[in-house]
């Protein structure tokens, strides 16, 4: 990997753009599955915030469903599938944006340095 180029802007700002793009769509699809379990345990969507506070997270995850709907057949797989779905792409969304913050500090690190060589080079 090119660090230079990187850092000059020729692809760095496609990392930035990966990584706030990953976030984004990952913020939206934890809103959404809160949305929905908020509905489900209160009748309303107003409680999906408890989702974004870490203790409270836990009371919204395991209050009981107001409504026992019970699913048989292809539509409790077909809400399986989903929910395994979702947690997938929660988690390589997770991942993937850490492992872009990585390269972005490694790139950082190695500017600084070939920052720091130059100057040494140019005492000398």
């Amino acid at each position: 990997m090119d660090v230079f180029r990187a850092m000059d802007g020729e692809y760095l700002i496609s990392l930035v753009v990966a990584e706030l793009s990953i976030s984004l769509v990952t913020g939206i699809l934890l809103g959404q599955l809160s949305i929905g379990r908020s509905r489900d345990a209160f009748g309303t969507g107003a409680w999906a915030f408890l989702a974004f506070i870490p203790i409270a997270a836990f009371w919204l995850f395991f209050t009981k469903s107001r409504e026992l709907d019970v699913r048989e057949g292809w539509d409790r797989i077909r809400a399986g599938a989903l929910v395994v779905m979702g947690f997938l792409a929660f988690a390589s969304g997770t991942f993937t944006n850490l492992w872009l913050r990585d390269q972005m500090q490694i790139l950082v690190r190695d500017r600084q340095t070939t920052v720091a060589l130059a100057a040494l080079k140019s005492e000398v």
